[in-house]
């Protein structure tokens, strides 16, 4: 798959400290999908009510400069001299007039694992180091993100004004090794309130930058913002490990993500979404399914998806469905036993 990408620069605050730094926005053009989604550093997030849904702007304290409509967000580790792998960020910072109920506490919770990318090379999100995890502290109150877990319940960051301002920084801590490895890591936040008249926001995706130049920081970050459809774990290819998790997730109506497999952020995993992965899928091997179940409806959709892809993939394709299809079939003859 060829993409054409252009950059455009403009200048802001990659910390708070600094006068200026970079401000990327990736336009990434295909044939199969057109995507063109922000990303900034060094800025707060600024939660806003639209639709009834919570969203998040960029907005940079020392510039004033605001961005509408972001949800990828970077920031470099070491801004303190006592601990080169902690920075205050993210600082929520929400204005009067945000619409957020006044006299509700602010909350998230992180809904993705530690992700990792040494910076070499094309970006490619893995395993994080051994023993490594980051730590999002407000007070007394710590959420630890591993790259095993999943959703791991955060906390209340702060009640809500009158007129639904809030200002609030969590702070970050990369821990469980003396010195953690150069690199990115990054995971997703949902916010929420304590009551039910907003709903929560989409995934909020945090990108830390630790001992990492800033081209390779920008480089990694603008992945994130817009990865390959169809990548759904952000390793940088279209893989049977992406099949594997848009099918655990297949015919989940609301509240999907981009990493459980919804290319075309409908907030719905479904065949859309298969057939952007059908056409980017270009793996040689295919492996063995495991003990994954597939539903009826996902094989019958898979089965239709492999119709519209043109040769040389469809090959690779009528593979997986094979295997897709003796896989539900040695499932039903060992449940009939």
């Amino acid at each position: 798959m060829k993409f054409r990408t252009q950059f455009f620069l403009a200048t802001h605050s990659i910390q708070k400290s600094s006068a200026a730094s970079l401000l990327l926005l990736l336009s990434v053009t295909s044939a199969a999908q057109a995507q063109t989604h922000p990303f900034v550093f060094g800025s707060d997030p600024r939660p806003v009510v639209r639709s009834g849904s919570i969203g998040t702007d960029a907005y940079d304290d020392l510039t004033g400069n605001l961005i509408t409509d972001v949800r990828h967000f970077g920031y470099t580790l070491g801004r303190s001299p006592g601990n080169p792998f902690f920075t205050s960020d993210p600082g929520f910072n929400a204005v009067v007039g945000s619409g957020l109920p006044a006299g509700q506490q602010l909350r998230f919770d992180a809904t993705r694992q530690l992700a990792y990318w040494n910076g070499s090379g094309v970006p490619s999100f893995n395993n994080v180091p051994a023993g490594e995890s980051l730590e999002l502290r407000f007070g007394a109150a710590i959420a630890t993100v591993t790259g095993t877990s999943t959703l791991v319940p955060g906390f209340s960051i702060g009640n809500i004004a009158s007129g639904g301002s809030i200002h609030r920084h969590l702070n970050a801590f990369l821990v469980g090794s003396a010195s953690p490895t150069p690199g990115i890591y990054f995971t997703a936040l949902r916010l929420a309130t304590s009551g039910t008249s907003v709903s929560p926001s989409e995934a909020i995706y945090i990108a830390y930058g630790n001992q990492i130049p800033q081209a390779d920081f920008a480089r990694g970050l603008s992945y994130i913002a817009n990865p390959l459809p169809g990548d759904a774990n952000f390793d940088g290819r279209v893989d049977f490990s992406d099949l594997v998790i848009l099918a655990v997730n297949y015919n989940r109506t609301t509240g999907s993500e981009w990493f459980d497999g919804d290319f075309n952020r409908d907030r719905a995993v479904n065949f859309n979404d298969l057939v952007s992965l059908a056409v980017n899928y270009n793996t040689a091997t295919v492996v063995q399914i495991g003990t994954v179940g597939f539903t009826q409806a996902f094989i019958a959709d898979w089965n239709r998806a492999t119709a519209l892809v043109p040769e040389p993939a469809s090959v690779a394709f009528g593979v997986v469905g094979g295997l897709v299809l003796l896989q539900r079939r040695k499932s039903t003859t060992s449940s009939s036993r």
